[in-house]
């Protein structure tokens, strides 16, 4: 619980979390403690899939970097998704403050993961 905690206090913003494949143990402890919740747990990515499907998720292969945004907006308004995992987001200011403002609506999380050049080609596993 407490690899949980360092990874959700060393960022600034509690529904934006940043992290890199490196940190395995902190996403699998993350992910454990999001099963309980009901709702759906995302992943929108073309280079690391879910290696054992936890329920209930959903995989989508990632749109171009402009309509990312847009997808994660419709996701959350529809209120059924508890955490939406994205490989290497890129957000403009505007989309990233109007998605802040859903995640604390619906009490979502957003999960930045940072795949390095290295990995494509090859596919990484999860949820770490």
């Amino acid at each position: 619980m407490s690899s949980i905690q360092n990874l959700l206090n060393t960022k600034t913003d509690k529904h934006f979390i940043c992290a890199d494949l490196a940190d395995s143990d902190n996403l699998k402890s993350l992910f454990k403690s999001m099963s309980l919740d009901k709702r759906w747990m995302y992943l929108i990515a073309n280079n690391i899939e879910f290696k054992h499907k936890v329920a209930p998720t959903i995989q989508l292969t990632k749109p171009e970097d402009d309509m990312v945004g847009t997808w994660i907006e419709k996701l959350l308004v529809a209120g059924q998704a508890r955490v939406i995992i994205v490989e290497n987001l890129v957000l403009d200011e505007v989309t990233q403050c109007r998605i802040k403002k859903l995640c604390e609506e619906k009490q979502a999380i957003i999960v930045n993961v940072k795949v390095k050049n290295a990995h494509y080609g090859n596919l990484v596993f999860g949820p770490w």
